[in-house]
């Protein structure tokens, strides 16, 4: 943020599963939950996220830059291999600068 002078990135965090193309199946829902999971475990302390759809969240990385995102995102995709082991299922991440 310009006035305290701390970068502040915005994530997006998108998930895919090449199975269903119901954005409302229980599976998908399932891997979303698990996903959030994945999310919630990785954030540091003053990071928020929110589901935006069944699909996608956003997450905001307060004190991180855009070019600092990549070890967070390593973090979320591990945990998130970790309880999703299908190469099926992907997520897509997208970062910007606020």
């Amino acid at each position: 943020m310009e006035d305290s002078g701390q970068s502040v990135s915005l994530l997006l965090c998108t998930l895919s599963d090449e199975r269903t193309s119901h954005k409302n199946s229980p599976q998908l829902k399932e891997i979303s939950n698990l996903l959030a999971k994945s999310i919630r475990e990785a954030l540091n302390r003053g990071d928020i996220f929110t589901r935006y759809n069944m699909c996608q969240f956003l997450v905001i990385l307060m004190g991180i830059s855009k070019e600092e995102c990549p070890e967070l995102i390593g973090r979320i995709d591990a945990g998130f291999r970790r309880l999703v082991h299908s190469r099926r299922v992907r997520v897509a991440y997208r970062v910007a600068s606020l």
